[in-house]
């Protein structure tokens, strides 16, 4: 009894002491032999309780893929000067939750498994954009209205002279971010429809996104 007592206490933590009955502390060799060699045991238990207790505070998110697909992009070195055409995977997803709403995006290659960019749009982040690029959609008719650039891209794509291009320009000997752009060339001007900046992916972050493909790969043969 005293040692289950022990164990009950050390597990939901720290507890005074001195408001504990004195029988508590009444124990044989045996109780603390048996006490000691499953302490491990039992903070395991304790913090798998605390990782669901912080599991279940946290809000219930609904995740949307609202875009898959391989888009004809211009690779543009600003550093070097050089462009290069390329086919790369546009995934837009919206994330929903109790607190707030975010739309990602990820720019991958399935021929460079390392080059990897992403953003990450709050509905908060997303107004100063609509005022610095004098966008007139709302937060939740932007995804609508971005796909139709990425599928202007493709169209655009498929004749000999594209006017609607899609680039992601990066400097790497300057600190400025990759941008992604969207213009259209039309017999007066060229137009910039829209502006993002993104993020390049670090070790961490290719280490997770190739992690994650490895996993799809396996459910795939699994299935298969």
């Amino acid at each position: 009894l005293t040692f289950g007592t022990l164990s009950l206490f050390w597990l939901l933590g720290p507890l005074d002491t001195k408001k504990l009955p004195p029988t508590v502390f009444f124990f044989d060799s045996l109780s603390l032999s048996l006490s000691l060699s499953l302490n491990p045991l039992v903070f395991h238990l304790r913090v798998a309780r605390a990782t669901m207790e912080q599991d279940t505070d946290a809000p219930p998110q609904t995740r949307l893929t609202n875009f898959h697909d391989t888009v004809a992009i211009t690779l543009c070195d600003a550093h070097t000067n050089t462009t290069t055409a390329a086919k790369l995977v546009v995934e837009l997803t919206s994330l929903t939750n109790q607190r707030e709403r975010k739309l990602t995006l990820q720019i991958t290659d399935d021929d460079d498994p390392y080059l990897l960019y992403t953003l990450h749009l709050t509905e908060a982040a997303f107004h100063q954009l609509k005022e610095e690029q004098s966008i007139l959609v709302e937060f939740a008719s932007f995804p609508a209205k971005f796909i139709e650039l990425l599928h202007q891209c493709q169209t655009a794509d498929t004749t000999a002279r594209p006017n609607f291009v899609g680039q992601l320009t990066t400097n790497a000997g300057s600190q400025e971010s990759p941008t992604l752009t969207f213009t259209e060339t039309n017999p007066f001007r060229q137009l910039v429809h829209l502006a993002l900046r993104l993020e390049a992916g670090d070790d961490a972050a290719i280490k997770k996104y190739l992690a994650g493909r490895l996993a799809e790969f396996k459910a795939e043969l699994a299935s298969a």
